[in-house]
């Protein structure tokens, strides 16, 4: 080995042991079909209503808007920077939509999925029906 390459290759094995672990992400112990269960819900109401009122339910929830893509209808936000949604409103005929909802707990070293039926009607889906 040259002699000027030895102290670049310790170099970057030092910058490589200072880099920040990866997140683990930890899915759901349950199937696909029964998260879409708990997960979904039709909304009488048309695709862009609906994203709106997805907007302002979890604004009044206290979820920060992190971004909304109005083409694809998604909707994503934050709340005390531990927990994530991320919402899909999809059209069902003009006048009713169907939304999903998707939420994760995030801390420093993992994300975890909420799979809690409860914590869907309870947090989210409730409040959207009062829209």
């Amino acid at each position: 080995m040259r002699p000027n390459l030895l102290p670049a290759l310790l170099a970057v094995s030092m910058l490589s042991a200072c880099a920040a672990p990866g997140v683990e992400f930890i899915p759901s112990r349950k199937s696909a079909v029964e998260l879409r269960v708990i997960q979904a819900r039709a909304v009488p109401a048309d695709a862009d209503t609906t994203v709106r009122g997805v907007v302002a339910t979890l604004h009044d929830l206290g979820y920060r808007i992190t971004r909304v893509e109005p083409e694809a209808r998604t909707i994503s936000a934050t709340r005390h920077a531990t927990l994530r949604m991320a919402v899909v409103v999809q059209p069902r005929g003009e006048t009713e939509s169907l939304v999903r909802a998707n939420a994760s707990l995030i801390d420093p070293l993992r994300e975890a999925q909420v799979d809690s039926a409860e914590f869907y009607q309870r947090n989210f889906f409730e409040p959207l029906g009062a829209m």
